[in-house]
Order: structure tokens, then C-alpha cells, then sequence
């Protein structure tokens, strides 16, 4: 079964701030492409590292919550109308403009192995919304400690397990299990047959189910 909803991703695209010249942003930045780290080109902070973690998510597993992290960099330049104020972006986002020079809209930079503060280059991709979802891990609002399976409870107390997976801003159902094994296996075969090379590996690490 296949849903939409208003409140699917291709409904609500974030507006994102357009981002200077990449011409501009390598007057601003050095990029150090083996350590991911960017680098502050002149003024009072040369030399030091640019931006600082913030926290976007987190998940449970093994009953420990793990949280995701971005590195955000504030810019700021009198020189620049929208950045007057100061305006907070995405270090990779700045890194793609470096390195790429083309500022991706509506479109993601995905971090391969889903740590959001490895910025090295080898670890950037360029992403739709639905791909850049797919490598994301579930979070701690999760009953199960799997994304994409849902605890169901029944009548008589014993719980039975409900797979299902998003691509393109569809939902998709993958049935209901009665053993929690079945479901991720559902959701595993799902994730390497529609997300493919983004498919987030931590359900195969965690369980270490067989492809």
C-alpha cells in the first residue's frame, strides 16, 4: 500500500539560504579535504577551525541514546546584504560550493556513513531529500530501536512488529510480523532493493542479519 500525506517531504521542501560565490567562499575558507575540517582563511581567526556541532537528532541503540550532529558555521559580512546579521549555514554546504561550485537548492550533501560532523571529502555525496532520508538513522521516538518498524500491540498483551519504508515520499508497507527478526529482515531486503547505495547500514551491523 502506497500513501501521500501534506505533510511529506515533497510537500515541504525547507527553504534554504543561498549560499555566496564559491569564488567568495574560498577567500573565506580552506578546506582540508583529508580531515574534512574548514578553516578559517583570514582575519582575527585565521588558521582556527570554523563552525561548531550542533546537535539535529538522535536514536536509541542497545539502550543507549546516539546523537547526530552537524558542524554550522556562522557567516557574517557587511559587505553582503543577507549576511549583515550573520547568518548560520551547513559547513558542508560550504564545502560542496567550494569544492563543486554549484549550490545544490533543494537538493542534499549527504554524509556517507552517516556521522554529520565528518566533513572529508570522501564522505560527501550529492543527495535527493528521499536519498538523503534513507541514510538517516532512526530516531530515539522509536518504540522498536529500528527504523521503519513499529511495535504493535494486541489485544492479549503480545506484540506483533509492522515494516514499512518511504521512497519519493511514498509509504510503502512491508506487512506485519509476528517475531521482531522477520520485520527487520522485511525492512532490510526493502532498504537494499529501493535506497540501494544509500541504505543506512546500522540495522546489517547491529543485527548482523545475512543479505
Amino acid at each position: 500500500a502506497i500513501h501521500r500525506g501534506y505533510n511529506d517531504p515533497l510537500f515541504n521542501i525547507m527553504k534554504r539560504i543561498k549560499l555566496p560565490s564559491a569564488d567568495y567562499l574560498r577567500t573565506k575558507f580552506i578546506y582540508e579535504q583529508e580531515t574534512g575540517k574548514l578553516v578559517w582563511a583570514n582575519g582575527v581567526r585565521k588558521g582556527k577551525e570554523a563552525g561548531y556541532p550542533k546537535e539535529s537528532q538522535s536514536r536509541v541503540s542497545e539502550g543507549k541514546r546516539i546523537v547526530t550532529s552537524y558542524i554550522y558555521v556562522k557567516l557574517q559580512d557587511k559587505n553582503l546584504p543577507e549576511y549583515k546579521a550573520g547568518k548560520k549555514i551547513y559547513a558542508h554546504r560550504i564545502i560542496w560550493k567550494m569544492m563543486m561550485g554549484e549550490d545544490l537548492g533543494k537538493l542534499s550533501v549527504d554524509h556517507v556513513n552517516g556521522d554529520g560532523t565528518d566533513n572529508r571529502w570522501k564522505n560527501l555525496r550529492k543527495a535527493t531529500f528521499s536519498q538523503n532520508a534513507a541514510n538517516r538513522e532512526v530516531t530515539c521516538r522509536s518504540k522498536s530501536g529500528i527504523k521503519g518498524v513499529k511495535r504493535l500491540e494486541t489485544l492479549y498483551g503480545v506484540y506483533r512488529y509492522r515494516a514499512d519504508i518511504r521512497k519519493d515520499g511514498s509509504s510503502i508497507s512491508l506487512g506485519t510480523y509476528d517475531t521482531l527478526d522477520e520485520a527487520i529482515a522485511a525492512r532490510t531486503r526493502a532498504e537494499k532493493r529501493l535506497y540501494q547505495e544509500f541504505a543506512n547500514p546500522s540495522i546489517k551491523a547491529e543485527y548482523k542479519l545475512k543479505d
